[in-house]
This record gives structure tokens, C-alpha cells and sequence, in this order.
């Protein structure tokens, strides 16, 4: 009884309810993403930022002779394979904290279509591939030797999975 409760409750939340409580799942969600990239970031500029001082002193180094012209060659070729390597990593995380937080924008466009169903008696198929990214059927549990349960889990356009606690 109280399951049905709960998805009455649910049901019944007023548009600005729904949208708050998604942000917050998202905003939650990607929270921990958003802090590791975010450092990330932070260590690859640091790292991008060192290494015009490394050549720079490679260089003096070469120069007082300390350094052949073989290993300065060398060096000077590992520097610029790390900076590109560095500088198309961090291109990848500025992707992860836009995507990050275009998401909570993604609510507002998964409001907007949810928008347009609600209505709806019966499920149909313009719903699912408006509403649904994807379903993912995971094995089977088996709990006895005639009962199984199968997980289900649905992949909501712009919200991601929907926890039951919405």
C-alpha cells in the first residue's frame, strides 16, 4: 500500500515540484563528476604551464653543453607529444563540465516533452522513443528454483535514470 501511495504522490507533483526534484537528482549525480574533472583540469593546465620553463632550461642545458644534442632532441620531441596529449585531454574534460552542466538545461527540455503526454491514458510508441535514451534488461536473478526476478532499467532523454525517491 504504501508503493502506491508513494506513485500517487509522485503523480500528483505539480510541474515546478517535478522539475526541482530532477535538477537536484542531476545536479547530485553529476556533482562528483563534475569535482574530478574539475580537478583534473586544473592539473593538466598546471602541467601545460610547467613545461615552456622545462624547455626553457633544456635549452640553457644544451647550451652550457650539459645536454647532447641527441637527448635535447629527444626531450624537446617527448615535450611536444606530452603537450599535445595534455592539451587533447583537457579538450575531453571541458567536454565532461559542459555536458555536465548542460544537463540540468536537458531537464528542462525532458519537462517540456513530458509535457505533451500528460494525458496519456496507454503507452505508445511516439512516448517511448520521445521520452526513452534506453532500456537496459539485465540478467536474471534467480531467488528459487521457479522465481526470477529481471531488473529493468529505463535511461530517461536528458535526465538519465530516475531514482524511485524522486
Amino acid at each position: 500500500m504504501n508503493d502506491i501511495e508513494h506513485y500517487i504522490r509522485r503523480l500528483m507533483m505539480d510541474e515546478n515540484t517535478l522539475r526541482n526534484n530532477f535538477i537536484r537528482m542531476v545536479k547530485l549525480r553529476n556533482s562528483a563528476v563534475l569535482a574530478e574533472a574539475m580537478g583534473r583540469l586544473k592539473s593538466i593546465d598546471s602541467r601545460i604551464n610547467e613545461i615552456p620553463d622545462v624547455r626553457k632550461r633544456l635549452f640553457e642545458d644544451k647550451l652550457s653543453g650539459d645536454v647532447s644534442g641527441g637527448t635535447f632532441t629527444d626531450i624537446m620531441a617527448s615535450l611536444d607529444g606530452e603537450t599535445e596529449k595534455l592539451k587533447s585531454e583537457r579538450d575531453c574534460v571541458m567536454r565532461v563540465i559542459k555536458e555536465s552542466k548542460d544537463s540540468v538545461n536537458d531537464v528542462e527540455i525532458f519537462i517540456n516533452r513530458l509535457k505533451h503526454y500528460k494525458n496519456a491514458t496507454e503507452l505508445n510508441i511516439s512516448m517511448v522513443e520521445d521520452l526513452i535514451e534506453r532500456i537496459d534488461v539485465l540478467n536474471p536473478e534467480i531467488v528459487s528454483k521457479r522465481v526470477k526476478h529481471q531488473k529493468i532499467v529505463i535511461t530517461y532523454v536528458g535526465v538519465g535514470k530516475i531514482e524511485d525517491n524522486l
